[in-house]
């Protein structure tokens, strides 16, 4: 029996060393994949990079633009329908607006007008990455909000829901 461990503990500490060996060659074969010289980004969509993408005039312009050009429709108006959406993009390597969709919408009224407003942003400076135009992601909510007190239906309707 004293004979039998010492082989159980040695095939163990093959094993062990054939599962890091293994390991280590599928490491290096994903690995061959990239550029030499460092990373190639090339249609990659990034979130964050060296200098991020600008609207024309910066956030204030952007803000403004979108108060502007966003109008709440009458139907989601009626039915005192309000909330934030929240809605993805990407700002291609020439500045276009591109792969709009909303992320957690709040009513498919909302929810288009959102889309749309986004969609008609015009061109940004692209975002770059060691000197190179490069594609970002954004995440930006659009805040619906009605002024004053819900109407006395509404009201009733939401307590009814548990609202």
């Amino acid at each position: 029996m004293v004979k039998v461990l010492p082989e159980i503990w040695s095939m163990r500490a093959l094993l062990v060393c054939l599962a890091i060996i293994t390991w280590s060659m599928a490491s290096a074969q994903v690995g061959q994949g990239s550029a030499p010289n460092g990373t190639a980004y090339g249609d990659t969509c990034l979130t964050t990079c060296e200098v991020m993408p600008k609207y024309p005039g910066g956030e204030e312009q952007l803000l403004a633009f979108l108060s502007m050009n966003a109008r709440y429709p009458k139907e989601a108006r009626k039915q005192w329908i309000a909330g934030t959406v929240f809605v993805s993009f990407v700002i291609e390597k020439d500045g276009a607006v591109s792969s709009v969709k909303v992320v957690r919408g709040v009513h498919p009224l909302l929810d288009n007008e959102a889309l749309r407003v986004v969609g008609s942003l015009g061109r940004w400076t692209p975002g770059t990455l060691l000197g190179k135009p490069v594609r970002v992601q954004f995440n930006m909510p659009i805040k619906f909000s009605l002024q004053g007190k819900p109407p006395k239906r509404v009201r009733e309707r939401r307590a009814e829901l548990g609202w």
